[in-house]
């Protein structure tokens, strides 16, 4: 394998971990926003007149 060889292959792979690590975190993203659920607001809110 020569080196011009081996940089490519080096690039690609280093691509294909920065896509990776992206996807991840969109994944990580949707899942902490679905597991931190907010309390419903089931009453109907009262103002002070």
């Amino acid at each position: 394998m020569t080196d011009t060889e081996l940089q490519d292959n080096t690039q690609v792979a280093e691509d294909d971990w920065a896509a990776a690590m992206a996807e991840q975190a969109t994944h990580d993203a949707a899942r902490s926003a679905a597991a931190d659920p907010q309390p419903a607001q089931i009453f109907p809110q009262l103002s002070e007149s």
